[in-house]
């Protein structure tokens, strides 16, 4: 049945997944409503080197939260690629992050908070399917104009991303305008930056 509530799949499990053909054991083939979002989980390498961990952070940041590619606003006006990033760390909160860094605790200490912190960032993509796994599978494929955006960019990658979904139940060709306009709603209220057609 339908579960009335978000679930989650890891972006770095869904590539595996995706590599070894086996996305039917982590997504249903069911329409849904979904989301992106980062998961700033990707600390392994930076458990014991605090420069590391400094460097991915701001590499982190750095990361834009949206993005507009040339866009006709009108017959003679349009606007070239526009981006919603940080500028990073000054050099002085750079400091404090790395002296904050040097021992165990103060890099558990980061890493928790930037994983919980992670369930409050926006989402970066909102997109509506009649088939969940069909459509991440596309995304991850590059057959999709987000999917096509992130495998050409040198900043994105779904694997430092996880995928929410709601299930909406059995593919029904009338619930396509409800899912379109639930698609719109989430878009609104999370700001969906990569999201082109919102609804």
């Amino acid at each position: 049945g339908v579960q009335l509530k978000w679930q989650a799949a890891r972006g770095e499990e869904l590539v595996e997944a995706f590599e070894s053909g086996s996305m039917s054991d982590l997504l249903p083939a069911r329409s849904a409503v979904y989301l992106w979002k980062r998961n700033l989980r990707d600390v392994n390498l930076h458990k014991t080197d605090p420069d590391a961990l400094v460097a991915w952070l701001e590499t982190e940041m750095m990361i834009p939260n949206g993005r507009v590619v040339q866009h006709r606003i009108g017959h003679f006006l349009s606007v070239g690629t526009v981006e919603l990033r940080s500028q990073g760390l000054t050099q002085d909160k750079r400091k404090r992050v790395r002296a904050f860094v040097q021992k165990p605790e103060g890099r558990q200490w980061i890493t928790s908070y930037l994983q919980q912190l992670a369930l409050h960032a926006p989402a970066l993509y909102v997109g509506e399917t009649g088939n969940i796994r069909a459509r991440a599978e596309a995304h991850l494929r590059g057959d999709t104009d987000f999917g096509s955006e992130v495998a050409s960019s040198g900043d994105l990658a779904l694997k430092a991303w996880d995928l929410f979904y709601f299930d909406l139940g059995e593919p029904k060709e009338e619930s396509n305008e409800i899912r379109k306009t639930i698609e719109f709603i989430t878009t609104a209220l999370t700001i969906g930056g990569y999201t082109r057609r919102p609804g």
